[in-house]
């Protein structure tokens, strides 16, 4: 599974996976369940301490290639499902961004387990990031997400477009108030999210 594409500004994932520089991943058998079997996050893009708990915190790089295995949140352990992000084209990685308002669906993905401070953004016309994940289980299901938040109201036009690919099938779940390009494809305001906390999400992977 990949996701690509992701423009502007990018902070947060979640397996579950969350965008921002932070990212959330869960898994769960085929066959419906009330329960994920394992939740994974990520930080990519740490400057500060992350809230304790076991997360990985896999990078975006300035240039080139960032990969890693993902952990279950719960106990710490591998999932065995490798993240990969790569670059294309010219990024800075500064420290702005921050958390977004309570109440928000990213506040209630992310908060007490990763944060949003720390932004890549592009510097040059038609750069992307994508992130690839591996070995992952045919015979389950997976959610992502992602989320980022410059926090500046400034920036309040500066959209990221976060974009799915290479797997079977993949429902958009993302927040009410994002803009849909397609089922794949969706966009919000990522330099200053705060207010609207979205996140960009895909379950039924």
């Amino acid at each position: 599974m990949k996701t690509n594409r992701w423009s502007k500004i990018v902070n947060v994932l979640v397996v579950l996976l969350l965008l921002q520089g932070t990212f959330l991943a869960t898994v769960k058998p085929a066959a419906a369940q009330t329960e994920y079997a394992w939740v994974a996050y990520n930080d990519s893009k740490d400057p500060y301490p992350n809230p304790v708990g076991n997360i990985t915190t896999y990078n975006i790089p300035a240039s080139g290639t960032t990969t890693g295995t993902l952990k279950k949140y719960s106990d710490g352990s591998d999932t065995g499902v490798t993240a990969t992000f790569t670059v294309s084209g010219s990024i800075t990685l500064t420290t702005n961004g921050g958390n977004v308002n309570a109440g928000t669906d990213a506040y209630e993905t992310f908060n007490g387990k990763v944060n949003l401070a720390g932004v890549a953004m592009g510097t040059s016309e038609g750069w992307w990031t994508d992130l690839t994940f591996t070995n992952l289980d045919p015979n389950k299901t997976y959610t992502f997400a992602t989320t980022a938040n410059r926090n500046d109201s400034a920036n309040s036009t500066r959209q990221s477009t976060y974009t799915i690919s290479g797997m079977v099938t993949a429902t958009n779940a993302s927040t009410p108030g994002v803009t849909v390009i397609s089922n794949e494809s969706v966009s919000f305001s990522t330099g200053y999210n705060t207010v609207n906390g979205y996140v960009a999400r895909w379950t039924g992977i």
